[in-house]
C-alpha cells in the first residue's frame, strides 16, 4: 500500500535525483553535439535550432504542467514526465543519418517533444558513439520514474486540491521576477548548450577533458546551491525577504557577472575556464532563491505561477540557443561572454525593485 506521507528524506532525495536527471537529458545532446553534427551533417546554426526546439516545447508546457501539478499532485505528473524523457532520449539516439525525412527536421521534432552528468555522456560518446551515450542517459530518468511512482504520495492532500482550483494573481513583482529569471536563464543556457563546444573549438581542449571541465560548474553548484538556500532562509527569518531573497540574489549575480568578464579577459585557458565555471556555479546557486521567491509571492498558486516563471526561463533559453551561435560566428566568443556578464548583472539589479509581502500579509492571505 502506498503511503500518503512518505519519509521526507526519501522524497527530497528523489526530487534531487529527478532534477539531476532533467539536467542530464537536456544537456546530453550538447555534449554529444560535436559528433552528431558530423554524423548527421548539421552546421552550428542548425544545431542551435535543435537546441531552441527543445526550449520551445519546454516553454509551451510550463503553465499546463504547473496547473497539472496543482490539480493532480506531483506523483503522476513527475512520473509521466520522467518516463517521457527516457523514451524521447532513446528515439533521438535511434535517428538515422539517412532516411525518408531530413535528420535536421526529425531532430527538431524529437527535441521539441523532449520539452515534455556531462563527463559521463562525454566518456560514453568517445567509447561507444553518441547514440549509445544518449541511450545510457535514458536509463536514469526511467528508473527514477518508477522510484518516484512507488514512493511519492498516491494523491495530493485536500489542501493541495483546493489550491489547484485557484488562478494566478498577476503582480508587478511576479512580472519582475520572471524578467530577472529570463535574463539569468539566457546566461545559464549558454553554459548548458554551448560551453562544451566552446571548450573544444575555442579553447582547444580534448573531447574527454572538455567533458570533465563541463562538469566543474555542476560540482561547484552542488556546494553553492544548498549554502545559498540556507543563507537565504536564515537572512529571511532575521531580516525579511528583501535581504534574504533579493539582497543575496543581487550579490550572487553581481559576483557571477564579474567572474564571467574575468574569464573572458584571461588568456590562460585553465584560468579562464575556472573563472567561467565559478561564474556559472554562482548563477545556478540563485535557482533556489527564484523558486522560494515565487512561492512567497504566489502563495496558493505557486505551481501555476512557477510555470509562468519557468516559461520566462525558457524564453531566455530560446534566445540563448538561437543567438549564441550567430554572435559567436560573427563577433567571437568574447562578445558572447561579455554580453552574458552584462545580462547577469542586470538580472541581479531587477531584484532591487521586487516587492515582497509582509509576513502578516501572508498570514492573512493564508
Amino acid at each position: 500500500m502506498t503511503r500518503l506521507r512518505p519519509d521526507p528524506a526519501i522524497t527530497v532525495g528523489l526530487l534531487a535525483a529527478v532534477s539531476l536527471a532533467s539536467y542530464v537529458v537536456r544537456s546530453n545532446v550538447s555534449v554529444a553535439g560535436k559528433l552528431m553534427m558530423a554524423d548527421l551533417r548539421l552546421d552550428a546554426v542548425q544545431m542551435g535550432q535543435v537546441f531552441a526546439a527543445f526550449m520551445v516545447g519546454y516553454a509551451l508546457l510550463q503553465v499546463p504542467a504547473g496547473w497539472a501539478g496543482d490539480r493532480f499532485g506531483p506523483r503522476a505528473v513527475l512520473a509521466a514526465a520522467a518516463a517521457g524523457w527516457a523514451v524521447l532520449t532513446v528515439l533521438t539516439a535511434l535517428l538515422p543519418a539517412r532516411g525518408p525525412f531530413p535528420a535536421h527536421a526529425v531532430l527538431l521534432a524529437t527535441r521539441f517533444l523532449l520539452g515534455l552528468a556531462a563527463p559521463v555522456v562525454s566518456a560514453l560518446m568517445i567509447r561507444q558513439g553518441w547514440r549509445a551515450a544518449l541511450c545510457w542517459t535514458a536509463v536514469l530518468p526511467l528508473g527514477l520514474a518508477f522510484a518516484w511512482w512507488r514512493h511519492a504520495p498516491a494523491v495530493p492532500p485536500p489542501a493541495a486540491r483546493a489550491r489547484g482550483g485557484r488562478s494566478i494573481r498577476p503582480t508587478r513583482s511576479l512580472a519582475l521576477l520572471c524578467a530577472s529569471y529570463l535574463l539569468e536563464s539566457y546566461v545559464q543556457y549558454i553554459f548548458l548548450f554551448w560551453f562544451y563546444l566552446y571548450l573544444v573549438d575555442e579553447r582547444g581542449f580534448s573531447l574527454a577533458r572538455s567533458g570533465w571541465l563541463t562538469a566543474l560548474p555542476y560540482v561547484a553548484a552542488t556546494i553553492a546551491m544548498p549554502l545559498a538556500g540556507r543563507a537565504s532562509d536564515r537572512a529571511t527569518r532575521a531580516r525579511g525577504p528583501r535581504a534574504g531573497r533579493a539582497g543575496l540574489a543581487l550579490a550572487t549575480l553581481a559576483a557571477a557577472s564579474a567572474l564571467m568578464a574575468l574569464g573572458t579577459w584571461l588568456s590562460d585557458p585553465a584560468l579562464a575556464v575556472t573563472a567561467i565555471a565559478a561564474s556559472i556555479a554562482l548563477v545556478l546557486a540563485t535557482e533556489g532563491l527564484f523558486w522560494a521567491s515565487v512561492a512567497d509571492l504566489a502563495r496558493e498558486s505557486a505551481g501555476a505561477a512557477g510555470g509562468v516563471m519557468n516559461t520566462a526561463e525558457n524564453l531566455g533559453g530560446i534566445a540563448s540557443t538561437t543567438l549564441v551561435p550567430l554572435v559567436a560566428a560573427r563577433a567571437g566568443w568574447s562578445v558572447v561572454f561579455h554580453s552574458a556578464a552584462v545580462l547577469a548583472l542586470v538580472s541581479g539589479l531587477v531584484w532591487t525593485v521586487v516587492h515582497f509581502p509582509e509576513a502578516r500579509d501572508q498570514e492573512v492571505a493564508g
